[in-house]
């Protein structure tokens, strides 16, 4: 799109899971991107989990390492400037250079992103799972990650005013927490899966 494009000469999206996030839950994001509002993404394969993406003491990944790893496992992309690259993990994440005990997200300059869904899942808190509750939350973080390189660019055009309305209309909390907008028709019921911390003692 013109929006994404006109941001920071940025204008290639790729998602990139990692560990034993599905890629087909990263296919239906995409297509629910290229359907509603005309983004194409590229999803790649998925890259190994590695010893140095965990913090043992903390029993969580690290979220400045999930980058390095994307930029490991995909060098090309990683070095051209015009792709941003998102990575994906089920695991639970922090953020080595923030006082927090965890992130849902972590960026680094303006083009790489790693997102967790581990405490985006009502299953990690010993709630009855809810497929729309969780893609729902990573529907909202996703579209965070790629438009806040657009956010940060002081001369916005007509076209990333508009693409504001669309990115909330896509991620604001639906009726009964239901999967927004017909997304349900991209993700099959538990094509996300659980994301409590089992994943991570599994990846390791």
């Amino acid at each position: 799109m013109q929006w994404f494009a006109s941001s920071k000469q940025l204008c290639q999206i790729t998602f990139v899971p990692i560990g034993n996030f599905t890629s087909t839950s990263l296919q239906a994001l995409a297509s629910y991107y290229e359907q509603t509002l005309g983004l194409h993404i590229d999803v790649r394969p998925a890259i190994p989990f590695e010893e140095s993406m965990m913090d043992r003491s903390r029993s969580q990944l690290i979220g400045e390492e999930l980058v390095n790893g994307m930029k490991t496992g995909y060098p090309t992309q990683a070095q051209d400037r015009s792709v941003m690259m998102v990575g994906f993990t089920r695991g639970d994440m922090y953020i080595r250079h923030k006082n927090w005990q965890f992130a849902f997200a972590h960026r680094e300059d303006g083009r790489f992103a790693a997102i967790s869904t581990a405490r985006m899942d009502p299953v990690s808190f010993g709630l009855p799972p809810n497929d729309g509750v969780l893609v729902r939350r990573l529907l909202k973080m996703s579209s965070k990650q790629i438009i806040l390189p657009s956010l940060a660019s002081t001369n916005w055009t007509k076209s990333q005013w508009i693409l504001i309305p669309l990115i909330e209309a896509a991620s604001n909390k639906p009726p009964n927490d239901a999967v927004p907008h017909g997304l349900n028709t991209f993700f099959p019921h538990g094509e996300v899966g659980s994301t409590t911390n089992e994943h991570v003692s599994r990846e390791t």
